[in-house]
């Protein structure tokens, strides 16, 4: 209601029926009124025995009893009809094919039981950013359950989880981007990675060293899960900020948009790459202080939080191993023990802290390149690729970008390019025009 104009901030607007009726649908705020003068004019007079609109019908036709509410109704059911092709959205009462948010005609059609009201703290409460996004698509009659990405009825984290029971270990691979995001799902890998430094690097142009913030990161974020629904692990580097609070809101923040697993870390503030020299390590207290802000702060329960550990380099390997018992018992759900250099210490974290470990198989690294059945082998639950499509990517970029600049032509490059149809498929382009040619036809 706080989202209304002036104009209808009305006190009837208030009353609980009203509400129901608005269903807290943010596209409703851009043209509230119909919906609300309808309703004022044509639908409470109704419940109050006041119709304001008597359907005339031929004497001897009338129904005993009736309340001549047929061109009452049609006027609210020939809005809402329009919201709802508009909207397309599965917010109340868009998804709902009669209007079911409101009394009167629940009351007189017999429909079904009246539904909850959403409040923001609710999962299923779509916000404004969500809705106007959706609410564009359908603009052009594209929506995510017609065409590109379906609606899971599973939460991200339940889809993490399930896809790390079923492939052993499971391969994790970064995406910079929503478009190598959608690479990698036609590849099959099962879950992606959002690396902290892949934003820095690929998103601002900037080294890895705490510099980008939590906004940096979450727009990253939304962007690959708007178009992909493969489960998302998200680095957070130490939380975006000194205190529990901020920690607990990088963590809700990441669940409203659409992450599956976050990993944070024991660096202090001013931290740098897992693979340098020189790095500098919190207290044993205030890592587990870290998890327990992030486990507190869930939104849904399924949301998977890994600790990683940067100990080793910096206090040994029995240290990093007590430090990960500690974050498991205050609430990890994963290990991520950074910068191994032999197979058997993965072996000894697994047995020690019992919840899945992650390799973090990056190039050019301390880590050896691993395969997966060897690090199968030594317990190992999830392998992180994190930064391996970006490097080769920019390698191609500045090949090409050499090659047009010394030979005038990019002849002699076109064969590292992927292909116009190459890109259009993965992006789903030809279902895209189909539906724009298909709405043209229509009018």
């Amino acid at each position: 209601l706080g989202m209304l104009p002036n104009p209808l901030d009305r006190n009837h607007l208030h009353r609980r029926e009203h509400r129901l009726a608005l269903g807290f649908c943010p596209s409703l705020t851009e043209e509230p009124s119909d919906l609300i003068l309808t309703w004022i004019k044509h639908v409470r007079p109704l419940e109050r025995g006041k119709p304001k609109h008597q359907h005339h019908e031929p004497e001897g036709r009338k129904e005993p009893g009736r309340q001549h509410q047929c061109e009452s109704l049609r006027l609210v059911t020939d809005f809402a009809n329009r919201h709802r092709d508009r909207c397309g959205c599965q917010c109340f009462p868009c998804h709902r094919p009669t209007l079911t948010g409101f009394p009167s005609l629940r009351k007189s059609r017999r429909l079904e039981p009246k539904p909850r009201i959403l409040s923001r703290g609710d999962p299923a409460y779509c916000s404004v950013q969500h809705h106007k996004k959706e609410r564009s698509k359908t603009m052009l009659g594209i929506h995510q359950g017609e065409i590109g990405m379906a609606h899971s009825v599973q939460s991200a984290g339940r889809r993490f989880r399930e896809a790390l029971a079923q492939e052993q270990p499971l391969q994790v691979i970064g995406a910079i981007n929503a478009n190598h995001a959608l690479l990698a799902k036609r590849a099959g890998f099962r879950a992606l990675y959002l690396s902290g430094g892949g934003v820095a690097a690929g998103s601002l142009g900037l080294p890895d060293l705490g510099i980008s913030g939590l906004d940096d990161v979450l727009t990253d974020v939304r962007r690959i899960t708007d178009v992909c629904d493969t489960p998302l692990l998200v680095d957070v580097d130490t939380g975006f900020g000194a205190s529990a609070f901020n920690i607990a809101r990088t963590t809700k923040s990441l669940i409203k948009s659409g992450a599956a697993a976050m990993h944070i870390e024991d660096q202090v503030g001013a931290k740098r790459c897992g693979h340098r020299p020189g790095k500098a390590i919190v207290s044993q207290d205030e890592m587990v202080d870290r998890v327990k802000a992030a486990a507190d702060a869930k939104t849904d329960p399924d949301f998977v939080i890994m600790a990683r550990t940067d100990a080793l380099a910096v206090e040994g390997l029995q240290a990093a191993i007590d430090r990960a018992c500690a974050c498991v018992e205050a609430g990890a759900d994963a290990i991520f023990p950074e910068a191994m250099t032999e197979l058997s210490m993965y072996q000894q974290f697994a047995k020690a802290v019992k919840v899945p470990i992650l390799a973090n198989i990056t190039e050019f690294g301390d880590t050896p390149l691993y395969t997966v059945d060897e690090l199968r082998g030594a317990g190992v639950a999830i392998v992180l690729y994190p930064l391996s499509a970006f490097r080769a990517m920019n390698k191609a970029a500045e090949m090409v970008y050499q090659a047009i600049r010394k030979d005038g032509t990019q002849n002699n490059v076109l064969h590292l390019m992927q292909t116009r149809k190459e890109l259009y498929d993965s992006i789903g382009y030809w279902d895209y025009e189909n539906k724009l040619d298909a709405l043209f036809q229509k009018k």
